[in-house]
C-alpha cells in the first residue's frame, strides 16, 4: 500500500460532509450537518507531549485509499540532524493553529519509529510504501470546474479522525472569496491541478471559509434581541460556529426556549444549518431518577432529584453512607450531567457546607491570584463519581519560592514558568472569561506542580461534562486507585 506525504498545505481543518449519492445523480446540491470539534494545524507548528515541547510538525502522512491522514512526521528540537519520528494519528490529543498536543510523553515519542526516506512503514498493522512524489490535493494547485478555471487550493480540510473532507478554494486574485469545497466534488487530481465535477455556477451555494466568528456574533445578537430568551435562558446558551454550521450547547429550563433558540439561529443569513444540542433540565432530572430507580442499591429508597443548568441535586435520607455515595455515582453516569450536588442525609455523614458551590473554570481563560496574574487554564481534573471539577492545571508564571530579596524574604519579582495544579477550593469565583483565586501568588506557587504521570485520561468514549472536551479532562490517578 502506498502512503502519500502531504507537505504543501499550511493548514488542515475539519469541514462538512456533503451530498448523498441520490442528490449527486439528480444534480441538486445540499449539505449533511456534521458538527464536531475542529482541528487546525499548520505545517511547522510546535508539537507538545504531555510533559513538554518535543519538536515541530514536518509533514502529514496520507493514505489515499482511505482518504485520511494516518500519521504525522515530527522533527525533534535540537541542533543535530535528527530524523523525524512517525507519530500515529491516534495519539493526537488536540490540535490548534498554534500547537499540536499529543497524549503521550516525550519519552514515548522518542520511542516511536524514525522516518527514513524510501523506507516501508507499518502503522496499525498495515504496510505502507512511502513515495514522496505521489500527488495529493495541496495548496497552490489550480482548481478547474467543468467549464473554466476558478482559482487555487488554499488549505486542506480534515476531520479529527484524519479523514479528508475537502479543501478551501481561493477564487482570487486579490479580493476573491474563500470557499469550502467538499471532497466529493473532486473528479481528478494531477501534479498541478484539481478537477471538479461541477460547473462554476455551482460554487455560488458553497459556504465561505473564515467567517465563523462573525456568524457566531450574529447568532448571539439575534438570541439577545429576543426578550423572552434575554430574561430567561440566554446566559445558559453557548454558541459556536464551525465552517458555517452553528452549534447550540447548554442547559435550558423549557422546551419552548430550546426550540425558540433554534428558530432564531436559523434566521441568521449565511449559516448552513443548526445543530441543537441544548439539554432540558427536566429531561435530565427524569433520566437520573430513572437510573436511580433501576439500580439495586437505590431502587427502594426515597431520593428527590432536581436539575438546574445541568447540575443535579440529590435530596433525601438513607440508612447507610454507602447508599448515599452510590446514588451520586449513579447520577454521575448519566452522560449529560454537568455535576452532582449530593445533600442526601445519612448516619455519621456531615454534609460539606460548600457542597452547593460548584465551579467549572473554562479552558484557556485567565487565572489571577489576589495580587498578580498567573496564567491560563490548561486542563481540569474531574472526580469521576460526581463529575465535578476538583482541581485544574494552570500554565503561567509563578513566584519562585527559592528566590530571596535583599532582606532574606521571598523575592517578589523572580518568577518561574510552570504548570501548577490548583485545587478548586482555592477559587473565589469563576466566570466564562476569568478565574479569581482566594490566595496570593506565593501560596498558589506552593501547590504541587503538574506531573502527567499522576493523572490518567478518561476512558475512550466517556462523555465529559459540558463545557469540556474529552482531551481537556484528566482523572486523578491516586483517587482512582483508592476507588
Amino acid at each position: 500500500m502506498t502512503l502519500w506525504i502531504h507537505d504543501g498545505s499550511p493548514c488542515w481543518r475539519y469541514a462538512v460532509d456533503h451530498k448523498n449519492d441520490e442528490q449527486q445523480r439528480s444534480g441538486s446540491r445540499s449539505f449533511v450537518l456534521m458538527v464536531e470539534p475542529r482541528w487546525e494545524v499548520k505545517i511547522g507548528s510546535p508539537v507538545a507531549a504531555t510533559d513538554g515541547d518535543y519538536g515541530r510538525l514536518q509533514q502529514l502522512l496520507v493514505d489515499p485509499g482511505q482518504e485520511r491522514v494516518v500519521g504525522l512526521l515530527v522533527r525533534p528540537h535540537g541542533w543535530l540532524p535528527y530524523h523525524p519520528v512517525i507519530v500515529p494519528e491516534n495519539v493526537i490529543a488536540d490540535a490548534s493553529e498554534s500547537e499540536v498536543r499529543l497524549n503521550i510523553s516525550r519519552e514515548q515519542v522518542e520511542a516511536l519509529l524514525e522516518y527514513l526516506p524510501d523506507s516501508e512503514l507499518v502503522m496499525n498493522g498495515r504496510n505502507y510504501e512511502v513515495e514522496d512524489e505521489l500527488l495529493f490535493i495541496r495548496s497552490g494547485q489550480r482548481v478547474l470546474c467543468q467549464d473554466e478555471a476558478v482559482g487555487w487550493v488554499a488549505l486542506l480540510l480534515l476531520e479529527p479522525g484524519g479523514r479528508v473532507k475537502g479543501f478551501v478554494l481561493h477564487t482570487g486574485p486579490l479580493l476573491g472569496r474563500n470557499l469550502i469545497v467538499p471532497i466529493t466534488w473532486v473528479r481528478k487530481v494531477d501534479r498541478g491541478h484539481v478537477y471538479l465535477s461541477v460547473q462554476k455556477h455551482d460554487l455560488e451555494g458553497l459556504p465561505d471559509y473564515g467567517l465563523d466568528d462573525a456568524l457566531a456574533a450574529e447568532v448571539k445578537a439575534a438570541l439577545w434581541s429576543d426578550e423572552i430568551l434575554r430574561n430567561t435562558d440566554y446566559n445558559k446558551i453557548l454558541v459556536s460556529v464551525e465552517d458555517g454550521l452553528v452549534r447550540l450547547q447548554g442547559h435550558m429550563g423549557t422546551w419552548r426556549n430550546k426550540t425558540r433558540a433554534e428558530e432564531i439561529a436559523y434566521s441568521v443569513v449565511g449559516l448552513l444549518g443548526v445543530e441543537n444540542d441544548l439539554v432540558l433540565d427536566q429531561d435530565l432530572a427524569n433520566g437520573v431518577a430513572q437510573a436511580l430507580g433501576n439500580d439495586e442499591h437505590t431502587r427502594f429508597v426515597q431520593i428527590s432529584v432536581g436539575a438546574q443548568n445541568g447540575f443535579i441535586t440529590l435530596n433525601g435520607r438513607v440508612d447507610r453512607a454507602d447508599i448515599r455515595e452510590a446514588a451520586a455515582a449513579i447520577a454521575a453516569r448519566v452522560p449529560q450531567v454537568r455535576g452532582v450536588i449530593n445533600t442526601i442525609q445519612a448516619p455519621s455523614v456531615a454534609i460539606d457546607p460548600k457542597e452547593h458551590l460548584v465551579w467549572q473554570p473554562f479552558i484557556g481563560k485567565e487565572v489571577s491570584a489576589t495580587d498578580m496574574q498567573l496564567g491560563q487554564v490548561q486542563r481540569v481534573i474531574i472526580n469521576q463519581r460526581n463529575r465535578r471539577v476538583t482541581a485544574f492545571v494552570v500554565r503561567g508564571n509563578f513566584p519562585d519560592p527559592g528566590a530571596k530579596d535583599d532582606y532574606g524574604s521571598p523575592g517578589e519579582k523572580a518568577q518561574l514558568e510552570r504548570s501548577v495544579v490548583i485545587p478548586i477550593d482555592a477559587v473565589r469565583y469563576a466566570t466564562d472569561s476569568s478565574v479569581l483565586l482566594e490566595v496570593g501568588g506565593a501560596e498558589a506557587a506552593s501547590y504541587r506542580s503538574f506531573e502527567p504521570a499522576d493523572f490518567v485520561s478518561p476512558p475512550a468514549g466517556w462523555q465529559p461534562p459540558y463545557p469540556y472536551r474529552w482531551e481537556q479532562v484528566l482523572f486523578d490517578g491516586e483517587r482512582l486507585e483508592k476507588l
